[in-house]
């Protein structure tokens, strides 16, 4: 560690700011010492240089890694020397009227798989608002016989993870959790990313407060990447007369938009999650429909760049065949592991710029009648060399067991299934 001064001065409400150099990614710790013209000296120890990403959103981000495949050989990863310089921090959970500049002492409990942030599944009060170190995350936490690593969101470990694997390797990484269960996309963002929106007049229940108290404290915390599985709570959402998925499009892009100016470093990546089946096999397409998630998935997919499009520097991972159910229902699938590693993949490209390994599944390009009759789906060569259906562990929408494929000829209020016999796959294309 250098031993470089930086000096400032407050304003007249006693706030101050200081930016530090840029350094190189590093594993030798350092202590940062902070003192003014009186009062004590104010340590920050054992601090490393390296990536953080900011994991945010509903149930499906807080979910534990204790619900997830293969829990125990996966816990097991944190032990790799190549992950020992990963840091854990778990935003416990509050609601604020006003944006707060800092998080308090833990007094509530963190992790919030369930809305009411009571279940056993949660870190408690002593495990929040503080880093732990890859050590100290394999210890039992606070008051709990469990470590607590297998309270920390499955999504965001395992993806950061999986990214060391494939590519940054034994640089440290910072993992802030920051999540809700329950949660709608207006709660998360500010007042003014709200008003910022066509659809501000209409918005419904609490607004801004889990930005105010869980978000606002790190608006000033450089990061490499967002992490974002939330939707749920708005699939579920109806507003009379406002298109659902026009409304949540305008809603997210409206809060990266602001998510990113607020922390003055650039467009960094945001990743996000594409809403599952959260649905039992066989269900008929009709009650898809009304599970809302259709459209939430129409609208998270605007977010990725396109000619025209509000937002750049971003990803979305794949998940409407990532089926199953666990003790919380369909809505929270257990497969976190795959979810996480696609999640890796995206970010990879999106947050390092790499254009291998294959990042995404087959981007469809175009749709068009043949002289046939038929319906040909075209898809960028880039991302759909080989098509061929596949099974996932769970999968319910999208399998190589079940036709993929649906057409409705009357807007949507019927749909009819493409067999297995009358579905072709050639090169980058789809014949129905």
């Amino acid at each position: 560690c250098d031993a470089t001064h930086y000096a400032t001065a407050a304003d007249a409400q006693g706030d101050w700011v200081v930016q530090l150099n840029p350094k190189p990614e590093s594993a030798l710790p350092c202590d940062i010492h902070v003192q003014g013209d009186d009062g004590a000296v104010v340590s920050a120890k054992n601090v490393v240089w390296g990536d953080v990403f900011f994991c945010s959103g509903q149930s499906n981000m807080a979910y534990p890694m204790m619900l997830a495949y293969n829990f125990s050989q996966e816990v097991a990863t944190l032990k790799d020397p190549q992950l020992k310089d990963f840091r854990f921090f778990m935003t416990s959970v509050a609601r604020t009227s006003e944006p707060q500049w800092d998080l308090p002492n833990g007094s509530s409990a963190c992790g919030a798989f369930t809305p009411d942030s009571s279940s056993a599944y949660d870190a408690l009060p002593g495990d929040c608002n503080r880093w732990l170190t890859a050590e100290e995350a394999l210890e039992s936490g606070s008051g709990s016989a469990d470590p607590f690593i297998s309270k920390f969101s499955a999504v965001c470990f395992m993806t950061a993870r999986d990214i060391a694997y494939m590519h940054t390797s034994s640089r440290p990484m910072g993992l802030i959790q920051s999540a809700v269960g329950g949660t709608a996309i207006e709660e998360w963002m500010s007042d003014e990313a709200i008003a910022a929106t066509r659809f501000a007049s209409s918005v419904p229940g609490q607004t801004s407060q889990l930005y105010n108290s869980m978000v606002a404290p790190w608006n000033r915390f450089a990061i490499r990447a967002a992490l974002w599985y939330q939707g749920e709570a708005n699939a579920q959402q109806d507003i009379a007369g406002v298109d659902k998925t026009a409304y949540y499009s305008d809603m997210l892009q409206s809060m990266i938009r602001d998510w990113r100016d607020r922390k003055r470093i650039g467009d960094f990546a945001f990743v996000a999650m594409q809403l599952p089946p959260g649905i039992a096999p066989g269900t008929p397409v009709v009650e898809q429909m009304a599970t809302g998630k259709i459209q939430i998935r129409l609208a998270q997919a605007q977010i990725l760049p396109h000619p025209g499009g509000r937002t750049d520097i971003s990803g979305l991972a794949v998940g409407i065949d990532l089926g199953g159910t666990t003790i919380a229902g369909y809505n929270h699938p257990p497969n976190k592991n795959e979810m996480s590693r696609r999640l890796a993949l995206q970010t990879l490209h999106t947050a390092y710029a790499l254009q291998e390994p294959l990042w995404t599944g087959p981007i469809l390009d175009s749709a068009r009648m043949d002289a046939d009759s038929n319906i040909v789906l075209s898809f960028v060569p880039s991302t759909s060399s080989s098509l061929r259906l596949a099974d996932v562990r769970d999968c319910t929408l999208c399998c190589r067991s079940a036709a993929p494929f649906e057409i409705s000829t009357n807007g949507g209020r019927t749909w009819a299934r493409v067999s297995q016999e009358d579905t072709r796959i050639s090169s980058n294309a789809v014949t129905l």
